[in-house]
């Protein structure tokens, strides 16, 4: 009986998991892996931000461009013109105004320093992505026939955060 005793004994060879081993390296697999998932998620999240900031930019740049070509006409509507079915754009409803640009926004400032009047306020569409614009019309003293445009592009990312893009441009004809 001794022998079948014996035999019945744990052999230890060194190469077994204790259950405690095995929860520590799961916990640290765990937390590995959320900080890649976090990193991901930020990543994805900076690229987006960047990618509507350059719509914005390019759209700012598209309205002083399309503005430029008529000669810097007072009487500008870029619903008008022809630009590629990818940028739809549209003369924003007033009630949406006070959301888009509130009281106090840079908008507002730059009308009361600079004396400009806005020429109009629009909605933009590319790629699903959703932006508003306002376009405001001055002319500058002391030059003649120099007139200028402030393009103020605005969105707002999908955590409700609100940006702007701002671009002068000047114009003589």
């Amino acid at each position: 009986m001794e022998k079948w005793l014996k035999k019945m004994k744990r052999q230890n060879n060194g190469f077994a998991f204790t259950l405690l081993e095995c929860m520590i390296a799961v916990v640290v697999l765990m937390i590995v892996f959320g900080a890649i998932m976090t990193f991901r998620y930020y990543t994805v999240a900076c690229a987006e931000r960047a990618e509507n900031q350059l719509m914005a930019a390019r759209s700012a740049y598209l309205l002083s461009e399309a503005w430029k070509g008529q000669h810097g006409d007072s009487s500008f509507d870029p619903t008008q013109q022809d630009f590629d079915s990818d940028f739809q754009i549209s003369t924003l409803i007033s009630q949406d105004l006070l959301d888009v640009f509130p009281v106090g926004s840079y908008s507002e400032k730059l009308q009361n320093q600079f004396g400009l009047s806005v020429l109009g306020n629009y909605s933009i569409r590319i790629d699903d992505k959703q932006f508003w614009a306002r376009l405001l019309y001055g002319e500058e003293a002391g030059i003649p026939d120099l007139r200028s445009i402030h393009v103020l592009v605005v969105w707002q990312d999908h955590w409700g955060m609100r940006y702007e893009c701002y671009l002068p441009t000047l114009a003589q004809g």
